[in-house]
């Protein structure tokens, strides 16, 4: 006879997944067409449970993004396939213990939304030192403001 075991859904464990990409647009995006894309990103990652953050700088867009891996893999594969973005290149690919975002970020350098970089630097140094954070950090470096200033 085969029993089966059901566990009780506070005791099971989501394991967590975090991907951490950068890719090129094919063309400069002016401010009119980063607000709506950032709106689509935003209301995207809402649906599929994801959280982290997009930034956009002089054609070059990096993004973060946490959640369970199937859903991360399905929106990665999307925006690989997108034809406005060209070498899409993938940085990190790695489970995660806990989040480090809460919802999900956009930002600009390039219509000086500064506030939010400097935000994100500043909880990135804030979380405990883990693997993730140390290669999150060194990959979004030469994003952050403060890290660049001379």
């Amino acid at each position: 006879m085969l029993v089966i075991k059901y566990l009780p859904l506070e005791q099971i464990q989501i394991m967590l997944h975090s991907l951490c990409f950068i890719s090129n647009a094919v063309d400069l995006w002016p401010e009119t067409h980063l607000r709506p894309f950032n709106n689509l990103c935003k209301l995207r990652n809402r649906l599929n449970g994801l959280t982290g953050v997009l930034i956009y700088c002089e054609g070059t867009f990096m993004e973060v993004i946490e959640g369970r891996e199937a859903k991360l893999l399905s929106v990665f594969s999307e925006i690989n396939n997108d034809d406005r973005l060209d070498q899409t290149t993938l940085m990190m690919n790695s489970p995660i213990e806990q989040r480090i975002f809460d919802s999900f970020y956009t930002a600009s350098k390039s219509v000086n939304n500064l506030k939010l970089l400097y935000w994100l630097e500043l909880r990135l140094q804030e979380q405990a030192p883990s693997k993730y954070t140390k290669r999150l950090q060194a990959i979004i470096k030469p994003f952050f403001p403060l890290a660049n200033a001379s």
